[in-house]
């Protein structure tokens, strides 16, 4: 006999949508996860009790809606939920069999641990995995078109311009102050003047508006003469006289905090009157030499303060503050 070829490819179609049913019958559910919920209090707060008035406990199934459940000891309660379904089984039940009316039975399944009574457990259920069905395409008639060769067509590609990093420099500031040293027996003024970006440099003079007097010689701590082994007969009248200059770098940290740091040339000088009008240097109090000194300074608008500490040759200490403006 023979058939048309609408009738073959009928009898194709209808071959493999019958092979395609068979398989996907064939194909059964499976249990995907099972696990304790501790944070889960529903069987806890609302529990439900068997035949033997024991608390029972609650498993949370995820799956389809259409699942029948079953156990040795029985199912003592079912509740459909929303997205899944609640069953109530006697504690110590471990084993359950799972019915859906197309993807068959799933029998005499073993739970992980026997059931605890007040704990809750979630059950989840995985649908078949559907086989996948190759579509049949016939192709009637493959047409090949000659292409003609076209000639290449250039693209224009804009140029990008090149753009150069503008660096913002900061606004230059002057600054000028005053200010007051303080040492353990000496007070000196002094003048900062500096200029500066983020980064600068000042330039400082000190004096206490004092000169050394004409002296004959030294004295040590004691007294004691130079060269002599006697010390002169003193009056008790001390001079002193201090001079500093000092150049330095200024660095701010944030916002009007800045720091500064200076060397210079200091000499501060101490002498001891005699009876008969001489005078002796003080070595021991005097220092004449390398100075240093470090600080802060602070902008407030424009308003600038400053507070540090200085030093002749280690022997010379003095604190110093100031105030001044800024421009």
């Amino acid at each position: 006999m023979t058939y048309s070829r609408d009738e073959r490819k009928f009898a194709l179609l209808l071959f493999l949508f019958l092979s395609f049913s068979l398989s996907t019958q064939a194909q059964q559910f499976s249990v995907k996860s099972f696990r304790t919920i501790p944070n889960d209090l529903t069987a806890f707060h609302t529990p439900v009790y068997d035949l033997n008035h024991d608390a029972c406990a609650l498993i949370k199934v995820v799956g389809d809606a259409r699942f029948v459940f079953d156990s040795p000891l029985g199912i003592v309660k079912r509740t459909d939920e929303v997205g899944e379904v609640w069953i109530y089984l006697p504690q110590g039940s471990v084993m359950l069999t799972i019915r859906h009316p197309e993807w068959g039975v799933l029998r005499d399944y073993r739970l992980a641990e026997p059931l605890v009574a007040n704990i809750t457990y979630e059950l989840v259920l995985a649908p078949p995995v559907q086989a996948v069905t190759p579509t049949i395409v016939e192709v009637e008639e493959l047409k090949i078109e000659k292409v003609e060769e076209k000639e290449p067509v250039t693209e224009h590609v804009p140029t990008l311009d090149v753009v150069e990093k503008v660096t913002v420099k900061e606004k230059l500031q002057i600054m000028a102050l005053t200010q007051v040293g303080i040492g353990p027996k000496s007070m000196a003024y002094g003048l900062r003047i500096g200029v500066l970006r983020k980064h600068g440099v000042y330039l400082m003079a000190e004096t206490d508006f004092k000169s050394a007097p004409s002296t004959s010689g030294e004295c040590d701590a004691d007294g004691v003469v130079k060269g002599t082994s006697s010390a002169a007969y003193y009056s008790g009248e001390i001079k002193r006289s201090l001079k500093r200059v000092m150049v330095g770098g200024m660095h701010r940290l944030v916002g009007g905090l800045h720091i500064y740091e200076g060397v210079g040339y200091g000499s501060y000088v101490v002498a001891w009157g005699t009876s008969n009008g001489d005078y002796y240097k003080n070595t021991h109090d005097s220092a004449t030499g390398l100075s240093a000194e470090v600080g802060v300074l602070y902008l407030l608008g424009k308003v600038a303060f400053s507070a540090g500490a200085s030093t002749i040759m280690g022997k010379h200490w003095e604190t110093n503050v100031g105030i001044g403006v800024s421009f």
